[in-house]
């Protein structure tokens, strides 16, 4: 019985400290939903200019509570790309450690020598300080814009 009941304290402490090692290592599939931006070479033939980015109220639609819908208007300008080609316009929010929290992308065609101004607007659902980061992507390079940084704050997410 002893044998018995020294298994059994062993196999609890060894499911105990196999728990407490996940949880102080953390859930990799949140370390998987929180990514920082990757560094992309230069992309020389585009510029990128966020024109203002800041919190639409009357862009909320049909989400439910607790979220906020950060807007921004992007400008995009071909420099130097001749061949039609689209483009990977990406608008992030980026909190104060670097990390993007949210994110969309679309392809955008920006004519030779042209330059368009694109509206792109975000859901979270989270408060705190971020950055609004825009960036061009096109064959592995990329230009990167970051606009002003925007704060939500409780009261936004419940508005």
């Amino acid at each position: 019985m002893t044998s018995k009941r020294l298994f059994t304290v062993g196999i609890v402490g060894l499911v105990f400290t196999t728990l407490l090692g996940i949880q102080v290592s953390g859930n990799p599939s949140e370390a998987l939903a929180i990514q920082s931006r990757p560094t992309l070479p230069k992309l020389e033939t585009f510029a990128i200019e966020i024109q203002t980015a800041g919190l639409d109220k009357n862009a909320l639609g049909s989400a439910l509570p607790p979220r906020a819908v950060v807007t921004s208007s992007i400008k995009v300008a071909n420099l130097g790309m001749e061949n039609k080609r689209d483009v990977l316009l990406r608008l992030s929010l980026e909190n104060t450690r670097g990390e993007i929290v949210a994110e969309t992308s679309l392809l955008v065609y920006v004519p030779y020598q042209k330059t368009n101004t694109y509206s792109v607007s975000l859901l979270i659902r989270e408060g705190g300080e971020f950055s609004v980061v825009a960036e061009v992507v096109s064959q592995g390079r990329a230009v990167t814009a970051v606009g002003n940084g925007v704060v939500i704050t409780p009261l936004d997410l419940f508005a």
